[in-house]
């Protein structure tokens, strides 16, 4: 089935502070549209496979008007750079969600795109208190132990992490820490792979390039070869 690709927020304002020199509003505002798109829960508008919010200033009248370049999808709002200024890091991830939810809805009702769907996902975003964890299929292994694994992220990182059940204990560890890399996170792809290895062990493995990470429940401990780059791509052996 086919999903939204993309989720971005563009600012064109001089005010915040942009990257290559300063990465917190970009850091806010990738974690805003990936926990976003992550609760669409796979829906996909038609032709639309990118969507993106244009933040204009504040002075300027906010266009709801969809504009399209093929399959991206722009929608508009305004920012109050004062406002953003003023903002806790907490109070900018409420601040640029509604943003970004209340340009997407205006943008639904004219498409007639599925408003619940995105009402839905704003929701669950507030109810959870922009926790971002994904839970993942169970792992069953042959001798019956369960393998919970799941996704969780902050700001800067991201964690592949599984909960084992054997033996009426549970045990959660961590098996890939990283930094979040958003909406593209390999960490997606290399949370389809976690496999039980044999009864004892569980985790996942590239073996075209001879690195794996995995918890060996006999030992109690986590074994790991699994490094990433500046740019989060794996390093091979």
């Amino acid at each position: 089935m086919k999903t939204i690709t993309d989720i971005t927020i563009t600012y064109s304002g001089l005010k915040i502070p942009q990257t290559p020199t300063d990465w917190k509003f970009r850091n806010i505002a990738n974690h805003v549209c990936d926990l976003y798109l992550q609760n669409l829960n796979g829906y996909k508008p038609n032709k639309v496979d990118k969507i993106v919010l244009q933040l204009r200033l504040k002075t300027v009248d906010a266009d709801f008007t969809p504009i399209y370049f093929g399959t991206i999808c722009n929608i508009f709002n305004g920012i109050d750079e004062e406002k953003y200024h003023a903002n806790a890091d907490t109070e900018n991830l409420h601040y640029l969600l509604n943003l970004l939810h209340n340009a997407t809805l205006k943008a639904s009702t004219k498409e007639g795109w599925d408003s619940e769907v995105f009402i839905k996902a704003y929701n669950k975003i507030l109810k959870d208190n922009f926790r971002f964890q994904i839970n993942l299929p169970e792992k069953k292994s042959k001798d019956g132990k369960i393998a919970r694994p799941f996704i969780e992220k902050d700001l800067e990182k991201s964690y592949l992490k599984v909960s084992v059940n054997a033996d009426n204990k549970e045990n959660t560890v961590t098996l890939i820490d990283k930094k979040n890399t958003h909406i593209f996170d390999s960490i997606y792809t290399l949370s389809k792979k976690v496999k039980w290895f044999d009864n004892n062990k569980f985790g996942l493995e590239i073996k075209d390039l001879n690195v794996q990470t995995y918890y060996s429940l006999t030992d109690n401990r986590l074994t790991s070869n699994l490094n990433f780059d500046d740019q989060m791509m794996i390093i091979p052996n």
